[in-house]
């Protein structure tokens, strides 16, 4: 096979498009042990060891994630506006139509995002606010992620 310049324009959606992939797996990676491992870990510790285990999970998190999310959502921005021509008519394609819909999935999740830092700037941000908000954002991700796959095979 002989070879072909890449144009420059495929390199930028590849480059978006591995970003966008890595950084979704670091965000629903950590969302999965937030829900679903460390609640069943803490419970086969003893109380101190699972409250020192989680605050120091949650720590990192609120360290790291930020970053993971500003990574996640400028990439998808940029490879929306590649897309922007489906988007500008979502009701056209199925793929416009999918990808409306994860991305009003993923305007949610960053609502989610906004509303625990407000509750925790507040005092609100309570053990029952927080779990329920996890388990909100994790069924939002498994969508978008569900979605993501679909939009390509619809």
């Amino acid at each position: 096979m002989p070879y072909r310049a890449v144009h420059a324009g495929a390199m930028t959606y590849l480059l978006l498009l591995l970003c966008h992939l890595l950084a979704a797996i670091a965000f629903i990676g950590t969302v999965l042990v937030e829900v679903l491992f460390l609640p069943g870990v803490r419970r086969r510790l003893p109380a101190a060891s699972g409250r020192r285990l989680e605050a120091a999970f949650a720590t990192q998190a609120r360290a790291v994630m930020p970053w993971v999310l500003a990574l996640l959502y400028l990439a998808g921005i940029g490879l929306a506006w590649h897309h922007r021509g489906a988007l500008a008519q979502p009701l056209a394609s199925t793929f416009g139509l999918l990808l409306s819909i994860k991305i009003t999935l993923a305007a949610s999740v960053f609502g989610h995002f906004l509303t625990a830092m407000y509750w925790q700037r507040h005092g609100r941000l309570d053990g029952r606010r927080s779990r329920r908000l996890h388990r909100s954002v994790l069924l939002h991700v498994l969508a978008i992620a569900m979605l993501a796959k679909a939009m390509f095979h619809l």
